[in-house]
């Protein structure tokens, strides 16, 4: 009965951490949030598992530790294989990205010398229809061109 109280405890426990885990996202990175949810959800079959083996007569219903031994650890290495899974997708979607705001990138040209406001709006446009976030853009400044060589000189653009 001891180790039962203490199963139960461990049960409680987990419940409620996989409680504040969902509700507060500890983390900045919504991945690293994910990860700890699913770390939570198998901390709280582990202590269920143990609270079965210390309460459940497990042979009435045709059970040995042996086979929760097994499914324990087929879960655990689930988990894993799981979220190593997510991790690589994550970080091919990111690598996609960085490309295709790259490709972005090069298709805006140094406006500098132009006549009219009509090339520095048409960019202004085409960034803000492509909705091209304010993280992925450096400066854009209207300056007269003998200011713009200088700053061109200066290594700032």
């Amino acid at each position: 009965p001891e180790s039962a109280t203490r199963a139960s405890f461990g049960l409680l426990l987990s419940v409620l951490s996989l409680v504040a885990f969902s509700q507060l996202e500890p983390y900045r990175v919504s991945f690293t949030n994910t990860i700890a949810f699913v770390a939570q959800i198998s901390i709280l079959v582990t202590f269920y598992a143990a609270l079965t083996i210390q309460t459940i007569d497990m042979f009435t219903f045709g059970l040995k530790r042996e086979k929760l031994g097994v499914f324990l650890i087929l879960v655990n290495i689930l988990i894993v294989v799981l979220t190593t899974c997510m991790a690589v997708i994550k970080f091919q979607k990111q690598n996609l990205d960085k490309v295709r705001l790259l490709k972005k990138a090069n298709e805006y040209d140094w406006a500098v010398g132009f006549s009219s406001e009509s090339k520095f709006r048409k960019m202004i446009d085409k960034m803000w229809l492509e909705d091209i976030s304010s993280s992925e853009v450096i400066a854009y400044y209207y300056l007269s061109s003998r200011e713009a060589q200088t700053t061109r000189e200066s290594g700032f653009a």
